[in-house]
């Protein structure tokens, strides 16, 4: 997820324009039905640890700190250095055994169209 977002708010070329990607988190709610995905991320140690969030648009809010995978596309946000995605598909799935590893999804996890849970 650090990838994307890193690109989504610092690459000026909009490498990310146009290309489906896939991100792996779980729910943050926020006020006005608006939802992150999000990810705990510790490279080293507890001292470490930061949050890595990415505004979802495109499907409802699925229940708080539920795991999911989500595919979609970068969505622009002009002015603002928020990592943001329009999700055209969203599956459930559990918790990773390493919820702290920075990794993309395990492979052949495909998320089905979007909808809510």
């Amino acid at each position: 997820m650090t990838d994307f977002t890193s690109r989504a708010v610092w690459d000026d070329k909009e490498s990310l324009r146009g290309h489906s990607v896939r991100l792996e988190g779980f729910v943050t709610p926020k006020p006005g039905g608006m939802w992150q995905l999000s990810r705990v991320i510790v490279s080293c140690c507890a001292a470490d640890a930061r949050v890595v969030d990415v505004e979802i648009h495109g499907v409802g809010t699925p229940q708080a700190n539920t795991w999911v995978t989500v595919t979609g596309v970068w969505r622009p946000t002009a002015g603002t250095r928020v990592p943001a995605l329009d999700v055209t598909g969203l599956t459930v799935i559990p918790q990773p055994k390493n919820p702290y590893r920075d990794a993309p999804p395990a492979p052949g996890t495909r998320p089905s169209a979007a909808a809510t849970p």
